[in-house]
C-alpha cells in the first residue's frame, strides 16, 4: 500500500493532460491501425514532413508507423535486433514496391496470423497506408545502455516473435544480438533530434532511458514506452516503474497519457 501511494504521488506530479475516456476512437490514427497497436498516445499533431520518429521494437507489428508517415510525412526509424523483425520489415518494403494490382496478390499469399497481434486485415492497412518507402529505415539492433553483443532469450512459444535481454519468461534458449545506446545510434545516422520516440523492448526500456537522460543530452520531444511487466514478480516490476517515472521528473518530463502499463511523456 505504502508502496503504490509513492507511485500515485510521482504520477499526480508527471501528470499533464490526460485524454477522454476513449481516446483512440477518433483518432485518425489509431483508429487506422490494429487494436493490438493502439497502445500508444502520438502526438500526430506535433509531427511533419522535418520530424523524425525512433520505433524500437518491431517484431512483426508496424502498421501505425506506415500510417504515421503517410498521414505526416515524417521520417520513421526502425530498430530490431531480431531476425524474424528484419524479415518482417522487408516483407512490408515489397509491399509497398508493388502496384495497387500486384498488392492484392502479395497480400493473398503472405498474410500471416502473427502480423499485427492477429489482425487478418494487416497487410492492407499498410498497402493503404499512404507511407513513401523512402521514409521508412530500419536498422538491425537493439537499444540498451552500453554497445554491446548479448544473450536474448527465445519466449516459450516458438512461433511468437519477441526476445528478451532480462529473460521475462524464465526460459534457458538464447540467442546473441548486438545493442548499442540511443547517442550510437543518432551518431550514426547524423542525427541531432528526436520528435518522438517509442519502446517496447521487453524489459530493457529502464534502463535503456536511464542511460539517455542521465549520460546523453538526447531529449526527444515525446516519447511513448510500454512497460513490460512481470506478473510474477510484482515488487521488482514496482520498483522498476517507481525509478522510471522519477528519473523522467527529474529531467523534466510530463505524463500526457496512460494506458495500463503504457505511458506518453511530453517534455516541458
Amino acid at each position: 500500500m505504502i508502496m503504490r501511494g509513492l507511485l500515485n504521488a510521482l504520477k499526480s506530479k508527471l501528470i499533464g493532460v490526460f485524454p477522454t475516456k476513449n481516446p483512440h476512437a477518433n483518432d485518425p490514427l489509431l483508429s487506422k491501425v490494429p487494436a493490438y497497436e493502439t497502445w500508444p498516445h502520438v502526438p500526430l499533431q506535433h509531427l511533419n514532413e522535418t520530424s523524425i520518429v525512433y520505433n524500437f521494437g518491431v517484431g512483426e507489428s508496424i502498421a501505425l508507423e506506415f500510417v504515421l508517415s503517410g498521414l505526416t510525412a515524417c521520417s520513421v526509424y526502425h530498430f530490431d535486433p531480431t531476425p524474424r523483425s528484419a524479415q518482417h520489415f522487408a516483407l512490408c518494403q515489397q509491399l509497398l514496391e508493388l502496384t495497387e494490382h500486384q498488392r492484392q496478390d502479395f497480400i493473398k499469399h503472405n498474410t500471416n496470423p502473427a502480423f499485427g497481434g492477429g489482425d487478418k486485415n494487416y497487410l492492407s492497412i499498410i498497402a493503404q497506408s499512404n507511407a513513401n518507402i523512402s521514409n521508412q529505415h530500419f536498422m538491425n539492433v537493439g537499444l540498451y545502455n552500453e554497445d554491446a553483443t548479448l544473450d536474448f532469450f527465445l519466449p516459450k512459444n516458438k512461433e511468437h516473435v519477441s526476445l528478451s535481454i532480462d529473460n521475462l519468461q524464465e526460459t534457458e534458449e538464447s540467442i546473441q544480438l548486438q545493442v548499442l545506446t540511443i547517442d550510437s545510434i543518432m551518431s550514426k545516422l547524423n542525427h541531432q533530434v528526436i520528435d518522438y520516440l517509442k519502446l517496447n523492448i521487453e524489459g530493457a526500456e529502464v534502463v535503456s532511458i536511464i542511460h539517455m537522460l542521465e549520460n546523453t543530452a538526447v531529449r526527444p520531444k515525446f516519447m511513448s514506452i510500454k512497460m513490460e511487466l512481470s506478473r510474477d514478480k510484482p515488487g521488482i516490476e514496482t520498483d522498476r516503474l517507481q525509478l522510471q517515472l522519477e528519473t523522467l521528473l527529474a529531467k523534466d518530463y510530463r505524463i500526457i497519457f496512460q494506458n495500463k502499463d503504457s505511458y506518453t511523456y511530453q517534455l516541458n
